[in-house]
């Protein structure tokens, strides 16, 4: 049992379970200061992570991903993934990821030209597997998405497309390679213009 403690400050009397949680934000203050000093190599600082949150709580963020997640209609799924993409949630873009996969091809269409608008690397990988699924219908715009993300590990896929049976996707993925601006595409590109 803890002894009863009685701390006066001024008209103020501090009790002691107002002790215990005072001693306890001043231990959890201390850890934040002690942490402040590490660095992670790729990790994002606090305001970064802060400011996803703040995005996710805004009506203009969570009402889209709803929709687009919920069993809605056609039309609304692929409002909700443009939506998202103007708002350019980074938060949203596992479900984006998702709805690649989705039944209609104007949701697939929407959700890879969000991705590219919030140009998040998360979304290189399955926007490099749509280059070549002719099935999805969305190769042009995944290989536009890649390339206003502008990670460099798109370039080994869009330079393998370049040799593609579709014109639209080998326009799109030197679009795509020319934004990049990753030296090692180079060849492909000019054997591509030759």
């Amino acid at each position: 049992a803890l002894a009863s403690v009685n701390i006066a400050v001024g008209p103020v009397v501090i009790k002691n379970f107002q002790c215990m949680f005072i001693l306890t934000d001043i231990i959890r203050l201390g850890a934040i200061w002690l942490l402040m000093g590490l660095r992670d190599e790729g990790s994002e600082g606090t305001r970064a992570v802060l400011g996803r949150l703040v995005d996710t709580s805004s009506p203009l963020t969570l009402a889209p991903l709803r929709r687009l997640t919920a069993p809605t209609s056609e039309s609304s799924r692929r409002d909700a993934a443009e939506r998202l993409g103007r708002v350019g949630s980074p938060l949203a873009v596992e479900e984006l990821i998702t709805a690649l996969d989705d039944v209609s091809p104007d949701v697939r269409l929407a959700a890879a030209r969000a991705l590219g608008d919030i140009g998040d690397a998360r979304a290189v990988p399955a926007l490099t597997a749509k280059l070549t699924d002719l099935a999805a219908g969305i190769e042009e715009q995944a290989a536009h998405s890649l390339g206003f993300i502008g990670d460099w590990s798109a370039t080994r896929p869009l330079t393998e497309v370049l040799s593609g049976p579709v014109a639209g996707v080998r326009i799109a993925a030197l679009r795509a390679l020319a934004r990049l601006g990753d030296p090692a595409s180079a060849p492909a590109v000019i054997a591509q213009l030759s």
